[in-house]
This record gives C-alpha cells, sequence and structure tokens, in this order.
C-alpha cells in the first residue's frame, strides 16, 4: 500500500481509479505490516479502495465519551468526535477529490468496532460497517445506541467463543451484548450477520476484519 500525509496524519492507502467502494479504518500507529495482509485477505468480486489512518491514543480516540479503566490503569479519553471530525472532514473529502463520489465503510477491531458502530450512529456516510469484535461492554453503549440508532444499512459483528469467559466483570458482558446488538439491528431493517470466531480477543485481528470486509462488500 501508498503512504501519504492528510491533515496531520499519514495515512496508508489503496486506492485504484476504478474502485467503486472504500473502506476505512483506525489502526495502531505504524501496524503497516498487518495492513497489508489484511489487504490481501479481503475477498471481492469488485473493485475496492481502502484507507488506513494512524492513532496516536488508542482508549482516547476512538471512545465516544470519557470512561474509568476497565482493564488496567489507562481510562477513556472520549475524544472519538475528534476521530471522526477528521474522517468527515478531511479524509472522505481527500478520498473523493481522488475518485469521485465513491460510496464509504468504515470498519475496526476492538475500540475501532465500537467507534465504528458508534460514527455510524452520527452521520451517514458509512453505510456499512464492520466491527470485528467490538467492546460493545463500554459503559453506557447500549442505552445510547437505542436512543440514537446506528444509521448503517448493512452491519457485521463478531466475537471470539472466549471472550465472554473473561474474568473482567465489565469484559464479560459482551456475548450478552453483542446478541442484543444483533437482535435490535435485525429488528429495525439492518442486514446484519453475527459471526463467532474460535479463540478469544487477541487473536489476529488483521483475519477477523478482513472476513468482515469480504462479507459486506458481497
Amino acid at each position: 500500500m501508498e503512504r501519504c500525509r492528510v491533515g496531520d496524519r499519514e495515512i496508508c492507502f489503496h486506492l485504484p481509479m476504478d474502485a467503486r467502494f472504500v473502506w476505512l479504518q483506525p489502526t495502531f500507529d505504524g501496524d503497516y505490516g498487518s495492513l497489508d495482509r489484511e489487504l490481501g485477505m479481503i475477498s471481492s468480486g469488485q473493485p475496492f479502495g481502502f484507507v488506513a489512518f494512524p492513532l496516536r491514543n488508542w482508549n482516547d480516540e476512538l471512545s465516544p465519551w470519557p470512561a474509568p479503566p476497565v482493564f488496567g490503569n489507562e481510562a477513556f479519553g472520549g475524544k472519538g468526535g475528534l476521530t471522526l471530525a477528521y474522517m468527515t472532514e478531511v479524509l472522505v473529502p481527500w478520498v473523493r477529490q481522488r475518485l469521485g463520489d465513491v460510496a464509504m465503510g468504515l470498519g475496526g477491531y476492538s475500540l475501532a468496532g465500537l467507534f465504528a458502530l458508534w460514527a455510524a450512529t452520527r452521520t451517514p456516510v458509512f453505510p456499512r460497517v464492520v466491527a470485528a469484535s467490538p467492546s460493545v461492554w463500554y459503559p453506557g453503549w447500549m442505552d445510547y445506541e437505542r436512543e440514537h440508532p446506528v444509521l448503517a444499512r448493512r452491519v457485521y459483528l463478531s466475537l471470539g467463543l472466549k471472550e465472554e469467559q473473561t474474568r473482567n466483570a465489565v469484559m464479560r458482558q459482551v456475548g450478552d451484548c453483542i446478541r442484543l446488538q444483533e437482535q435490535e439491528l435485525r429488528e429495525r431493517g439492518v442486514e446484519v450477520t453475527l459471526q463467532w470466531n474460535p479463540g478469544g480477543h487477541f487473536m489476529p485481528s488483521d483475519e477477523r476484519c478482513a472476513k468482515g470486509y469480504t462479507w459486506a462488500l458481497r
């Protein structure tokens, strides 16, 4: 994939001129090797683009509102709104300047998966969302999403079979939360799937995200 600076971030991208759809994905700063593998695992019968943009502080830049630590000592800063503004005001216009009025989707893993769902409650720019092992246990998320429904028309959810077996009291709610999330999306008429993967949370995120993008591009 190519790299260039867009706004205040050095992004990584694959944007063929005949792309009919473009995925955006937040990623760890410098995690480019994993992104190359992920791109190679996405199977699609149509040309698509892919843009990854780095984050300096995962917990701060992806969280929709502040929350206390639930694992370790690092709290959540609730600065997801700034990240969303960068995407909609800087990154999306940059992509469309290159490719025209192409459709966009948003995906991510773990807290980035939750961010993708949350972003889709704030803007209709992303009609397809991939939330791989999303942090739907996040304090206040399920109540918030009921009052501010996801606007995407197609949503991919996934979880590892062992993720709800954690000893952490907050994070072990993830299984119940994601089952309820799928049910509520389906009842609203959203095209949604929930895929269960072997293993726990700390498994190859690139493979899990690629499976979601492949499903959502079909």
